[in-house]
């Protein structure tokens, strides 16, 4: 459920949420072949063809990356919070402000509204009680139950050059229509 006013979704800040996806892609390279896009961003690259009414797009104000993860891949992501904060991105603070998250990461640009990247990952690691994986030094992801999902059932999207100004591709769930 939408916690934002109606005017703090905007197309701008949707273009913006783009341009910023393509920098972690291209920061992470080959890394980049374990992420998976998921959550509210995915409508809008998964969707074609949009109805003309469809004037802004009011599905996510975040990235929501899920990693596939291998304890034997583990030295794979040790860089992973230096390319982060490479690309502007710093640990969030809890809403208390006493602490950081380890999962979730802000970056703040003059002009647009902050851009939150949360990582996640599937709920099969031990011990199961946990809800957070640590899958680098400074950088947990957040467990749920099904991300395995779109490990396996994924299509490849090529976000739009003029909005990205990167050629990058992302995976994103599969939706089979019947």
């Amino acid at each position: 459920m939408r916690d934002k006013a109606f005017e703090y979704y905007s197309p701008k800040h949707l273009c913006k949420l783009r341009r910023v996806l393509a920098g972690i892609y291209t920061a992470f390279g080959d890394v980049s072949e374990n992420l998976y896009l998921v959550g509210g961003l995915v409508p809008d690259l998964l969707v074609k063809n949009k109805l003309p009414y469809l004037k802004e797009y009011l599905g996510t104000l975040d990235i929501d990356l899920a990693i596939k993860f291998a304890v034997s891949e583990k030295g794979r992501y040790k860089n992973l919070y230096n390319i982060l904060r490479s690309v502007g991105f710093e640990k969030q603070k809890t809403a208390d402000g006493r602490d950081v998250m380890s999962h979730s990461f802000i970056k703040y640009e003059s002009g647009y509204k902050p851009i939150v990247l949360d990582l996640i990952t599937d709920d099969k690691f031990e011990p199961a009680a946990d809800k957070l994986k640590e899958i680098a030094p400074n950088v947990d992801a957040v467990k749920f139950r099904g991300v395995y999902l779109v490990f396996k059932d994924f299509i490849t999207v090529v976000p739009g050059a003029a909005e990205t100004k990167k050629s990058v591709r992302i995976k994103i769930p599969n939706i089979i229509l019947s």
